[in-house]
């Protein structure tokens, strides 16, 4: 064999091997799908509703309208229901700290990183916690929003897929996706003292919950 044809067997087992890791990658992908629920919904938000354009009469003016009474007043909707006019709803933070996001991986594998959506790539961010759910405000990506209703518990942990630390120190929240799968998402804060704070207020949303 030359070694121009040793050359090109190489290439060819190379990209083999690569081809495989590639289809490996979309299987975990597709597997995780479900997941993407957190990344989809993003922070709550409020709406208010556009008014209707201006009606002019037969003449070409604008009629005078009396002003609605004080019960018609744009009402506060839903985005998926409006699509327009963001404004953050008023929700106090129960809790919020600067750190790293993780990673998200499935509960029963903490080393399994989940490719939907993102959630798997470790950045900067904000973690907050207040009435609506938990939710991870990253630095160039997308943001985790996990719903009250599907938080299940968290932890404390000295690691997971992205990150090991010497003591228990990682925030791990798990929730349910709708197909009923259980994932965790690990925050590592930026300083210790603000671990106890977080904990402590997703348990409250836990403890609400079950209300």
């Amino acid at each position: 064999m030359t070694r121009l044809q040793a050359v090109g067997v190489l290439l060819i087992v190379l990209g083999v091997v690569y081809a495989l890791m590639y289809l490996g990658w979309l299987r975990r992908a597709r597997r995780h799908q479900s997941a993407a629920v957190a990344a989809a919904t993003g922070t709550p938000l409020a709406t208010y509703r556009a008014p209707d354009p201006v009606q002019r009469d037969a003449t070409g003016e604008i009629p005078v309208i009396p002003a609605p009474p004080e019960e018609d007043a744009p009402t506060l909707m839903s985005l998926e229901e409006t699509g327009q006019f963001e404004l953050p709803m008023a929700i106090d933070d129960w809790a919020r700290a600067e750190g790293t996001y993780v990673s998200t991986t499935i509960a029963v594998s903490r080393l399994e990183r989940v490719n939907a959506a993102g959630l798997g790539a470790k950045s900067e961010a904000t973690m907050i916690v207040d009435g609506a759910g938990v939710r991870w405000e990253r630095q160039g990506a997308v943001p985790v929003h996990v719903e009250r209703h599907t938080v299940t518990a968290v932890r404390l942990d000295r690691g997971m897929a992205g990150k090991f630390v010497g003591q228990n120190r990682l925030v791990v929240v798990s929730w349910r996706a709708p197909d009923g799968q259980i994932y965790d998402t690990g925050f590592l804060p930026r300083y210790k003292t603000d671990t106890d704070a977080l904990i402590e207020a997703v348990n409250r949303l836990i403890e609400d919950g079950d209300l």
